[in-house]
């Protein structure tokens, strides 16, 4: 399937009406971000960035012509290029919120726990991660065929699948809201705190 360029994914995938109404006024609705600091892991082109304080943000993703193209539009956030493998270039206890937007769906479970090693190694005592994700849900087989077709991730979830994933890295979990997005896309709104003893156990 043809990758699109960074330009026209924010234009036709992510334009700025989309993501203000999925995604960034429901999570200002729920959290304060005021003097947090913040890591959109996975953040793609920078969509989410203008919610939080500049000084306080970094944005990472895989994709280097979507770092390139976050850097051009919001020069005043940071942004980084990190690989599948990479350390996070973060300090321990130094982050209040990790923001994860449709894209576990794209990652097997064993990367995802290599990721929650880091995840609990980042995040202070009191940090949280919040989720937004395409799911699988029991009795809405129309919507969870167009997913499993449409989409390009290989790894959209039940909730109890998302949930257990994060508690057996030791994360509580608790579900925010779930919603439909444009008719034919369930999304879940969860978000997952750290239980602080698996830090010695690693």
């Amino acid at each position: 399937m043809l990758k699109l360029s960074p330009k026209l994914y924010r234009t036709f995938i992510r334009p700025k009406w989309f993501t203000n109404l999925f995604i960034n006024n429901m999570i200002k609705k729920e959290f304060n971000f005021t003097n947090k600091s913040v890591l959109d892991f996975g953040c793609g082109v920078g969509c989410s960035c203008s919610i939080f304080e500049p000084i306080r943000y970094l944005g990472i993703d895989c994709d280097m012509n979507r770092i390139v193209y976050a850097r051009r539009l919001n020069p005043n956030y940071k942004f980084e290029v990190i690989r599948s493998n990479d350390k996070l270039p973060i300090a321990d206890n130094s982050v209040d919120y990790i923001i994860i937007s449709s894209v576990l769906h794209h990652i097997p479970t064993e990367y995802i726990r290599n990721y929650a090693k880091e995840f609990h190694r980042i995040l202070n005592p009191h940090g949280s991660i919040l989720v937004i994700e395409p799911v699988f849900i029991k009795g809405s087989s129309i919507n969870n065929r167009f997913m499993a077709y449409f989409d390009k991730g290989k790894y959209i979830r039940h909730q109890l699948e998302y949930f257990q994933m994060f508690n057996s890295c030791n994360f509580k979990t608790r579900e925010l809201k779930k919603y439909t997005q444009l008719l034919f896309y369930n999304k879940i709104f969860f978000e997952a705190q750290p239980i602080n003893n698996f830090k010695l156990s690693l």
